[in-house]
């Protein structure tokens, strides 16, 4: 007999990608339990300001009830500062939340990525506790360990380790996320059905294109 446990995985996949003066979200939308597809169309992207979103894997009432707080907490700092809150100060209040339920955690990993107060494309990974950390791509879900491999070779100089290319347009990283994802889809039973794309600029918002990947 099997142990019960508060929690269970929902799977999907994401990955995010930050440019010079832009940053990418792909993610799928499957919403599963094991073999069971419970949704076809779920969403995990939220916007929370003009120029950040969080995109979240994991237990799906745990990512909305992290992804309602978070929001809330943007409406309210809007109200007492007149202006939205950076990059910085989310990636900040994000973590303190997670942390402060670490006793009974969100079963959420999350990524924050969107404009910094400088205007270039940043990347925050977390796991479920709030550890984070900043970096320039990353991927969560059930399809994680899939997807870095596939963006650490389109991203990265040939044979330097450490060095991302010069030059990576939206357009070719939103085609990197979803070709990643697409052949992530084929292998992964939690992740498919389709695939959102949203890109953060300083001139056009938050912009999103969606996209369909395998359904069995």
């Amino acid at each position: 007999m099997s142990r019960w446990s508060p929690y269970q995985d929902n799977g999907g996949s994401a990955l995010a990608i930050a440019g010079k003066d832009y940053a990418t979200i792909v993610a799928d939308t499957r919403c599963c339990r094991d073999i069971a597809i419970l949704s076809r169309n779920k969403t995990k992207v939220v916007k929370l300001t003009d120029k950040v979103c969080l995109v979240s894997c994991g237990q799906r009432a745990d990512i909305d009830a992290l992804q309602k707080k978070m929001a809330l907490e943007v409406t309210q700092y809007e109200f007492e500062h007149r202006e939205k809150p950076s990059l910085e100060a989310l990636a900040q209040r994000l973590s303190v939340e997670l942390y402060s339920r670490r006793f009974f955690p969100y079963y959420a990993f999350n990524i924050l990525a969107g404009l910094n107060s400088t205007g270039e494309g940043g990347v925050y990974s977390y796991d479920a506790v709030g550890n984070t950390e900043f970096m320039k791509y990353g991927a969560i879900g059930a399809a994680g360990a899939m997807l870095l491999p596939v963006l650490d070779i389109g991203l990265k100089k040939a044979g330097y380790v450490y060095e991302l290319k010069e030059t990576c347009p939206p357009e070719e990283a939103v085609k990197l996320g979803v070709d990643a994802l697409t052949a992530a889809a084929e292998r992964n039973i939690e992740t498919g059905d389709g695939a959102e794309a949203w890109v953060i600029t300083a001139d056009g918002g938050v912009q999103l294109t969606k996209y369909t990947l395998r359904k069995d």
